[in-house]
């Protein structure tokens, strides 16, 4: 009678033993580990703000032709980071480099900074630039974001398709995590 017991608690030891292990192979060989972040606003896809009439979200082409911006590199194939730097480029150029040292593993990724000076930026950083008004409108308009008017902490996430993955405030330490993180899964994807 003992022995029977003695043999029933092996073998249920045992399988309690490799359950764990046959679920891990069976993750390994049919499971998926990917995240799928969501598109806040697809390139191009057309909405309609009270302050700015019909406007194509992500697009950086302005419909008026005297408030062109400037861009000084290809946006084009990569996942990019713009900044907000009207008021404090220089600050916003060193949160830039910050995030470039950050994520210097992931070499398909551009830096921007929205600016009206040039020669701000630091090697590495590429600038869009226009006039205040213009990159005012391009945050406010093209990038859906509140009207508040104040986005010198605001990242914006743009994939490599140009769709809106994300808006970031540079000043909490846990949405900078949370970029960066969101900037390694888009990387995987891509």
């Amino acid at each position: 009678m003992m022995k029977k017991n003695k043999i029933k608690q092996s073998i249920f030891l045992s399988a309690l033993l490799l359950l764990p292990v046959l679920v891990y192979l069976f993750l390994q060989a049919f499971g998926e580990n990917s995240y799928d972040l969501p598109v806040r606003y697809a390139k191009d896809s057309l909405i309609t703000q009270t302050d700015c009439g019909s406007v194509k979200v992500a697009s950086l082409l302005l419909d008026d032709s005297a408030a062109q911006l400037q861009i000084n590199g290809q946006l084009a194939g990569q996942i990019n980071l713009m900044a907000y730097g009207v008021q404090q480029p220089e600050q916003q150029a060193a949160l830039l480099l910050e995030l470039k040292d950050a994520l210097k593993k992931y070499p398909k990724v551009g830096y921007w900074l929205m600016t009206e000076e040039q020669g701000v930026t630091p090697e590495g950083i590429h600038t869009i630039l226009g006039n205040a008004t213009t990159l005012a409108q391009v945050f406010k308009c093209r990038f859906a974001l509140e009207p508040q008017g104040d986005w010198t902490s605001t990242i914006v996430l743009m994939d490599s398709a140009g769709d809106l993955r994300g808006f970031f405030d540079s000043k909490k330490m846990e949405e900078m995590d949370r970029l960066k993180q969101e900037v390694s899964i888009l990387y995987s994807q891509y």
